[in-house]
């Protein structure tokens, strides 16, 4: 790191008095602080801009507040989380398992994929067999503390075989030093190591919500309510009349066939006695007769 005033002192002392800088030609003091040199690649995985570039080493956090944000696929179809222990990954080898996706995925026109973290913490580190002091090392790599349960890669955008999908976030998988497990829209999401299936609804609950959930465009007016007992006194009203009318004509019928077996019975009727008697005891033993 250097500033500006330092190394116009340096130009100066190395040149002599001839390249002097004229008093009224001196740098303004906001211009000569230090600054932060750092150029980013099109494709790479790096903050666009930083405060420090520098930064505490810091720990992987881990869910203990009871959030599951982060767990569940938000724009894809399949995907991969951590699971095990979190880690720390590194922009190389996430760019290196967006690689091995993208080219598995270039077959399918369309296809997308979304990546849910991002290396944006500076990692520094100092050469072996340094002695202890003299401050931090120098920037090495950008980096990402992953904690447990966390979505790292999803792919989507268009319809995506489950074999093709377990297949390619296999070989992402690979790429990196943590193990992983494959989600998909269906999985439950996860709060550390513990997954979060939910409750069973209670039958109270249900009915609460089924209720919930009625369209106020369809409950009766008070009107209506006010005819509602009407229409079931009167439909009440027609139905005994119905059940009378057919009582009616059952014991009109009885009595019809007791006038033709009596007529059956007289003499000369090509009828059996037998089957006369029996048909008689039938109709006699029927409840409406």
């Amino acid at each position: 790191m250097f500033s500006l005033s330092s190394l116009s002192r340096r130009v100066l002392s190395l040149g002599g008095p001839s390249l002097r800088t004229p008093a009224q030609h001196v740098l303004p003091s906001s211009i000569s602080s230090p600054l932060t040199v750092f150029t980013r690649g099109r494709a790479q995985l790096a903050p666009k801009q930083v405060k420090h570039l520098k930064r505490h080493k810091g720990r992987i956090p881990i869910p203990v507040g009871g959030s599951t944000k982060g767990t569940t696929l938000a724009y894809g179809e399949w995907g991969i989380r951590i699971i095990g222990e979190g880690a720390r990954l590194s922009a190389k080898q996430l760019s290196t398992a967006q690689e091995v996706i993208l080219k598995k995925l270039k077959i399918l026109k369309g296809s997308k994929v979304y990546l849910r973290v991002f290396p944006d913490i500076p990692v520094c580190i100092k050469g072996n067999e340094t002695r202890m002091g003299k401050g931090k090392g120098t920037f090495e790599f950008w980096a990402t503390r992953v904690p447990v349960g966390r979505v790292i890669f999803e792919i989507g955008g268009v319809p995506i075989r489950e074999e093709l999908a377990r297949d390619i976030l296999r070989l992402a998988a690979a790429k990196l030093p943590t193990k992983m497990e494959f989600i998909n829209r269906a999985s439950p999401p996860r709060l550390g190591n513990l997954l979060i299936t939910p409750p069973k609804p209670t039958p109270e609950a249900s009915a609460a919500a089924a209720a919930a959930s009625v369209d106020p465009s369809i409950i009766p007016s008070p009107v209506l309510l006010l005819l509602l007992p009407i229409h079931d006194f009167l439909f009440a009203l027609s139905l005994l009349y119905f059940v009378k009318f057919l009582t009616h004509n059952i014991h009109t019928w009885c009595l019809q066939i007791y006038q033709f077996s009596s007529i059956a019975q007289a003499p000369g009727s090509n009828l059996s006695e037998n089957n006369l008697l029996t048909f008689s005891r039938f109709v006699a033993s029927y409840p409406f007769c």
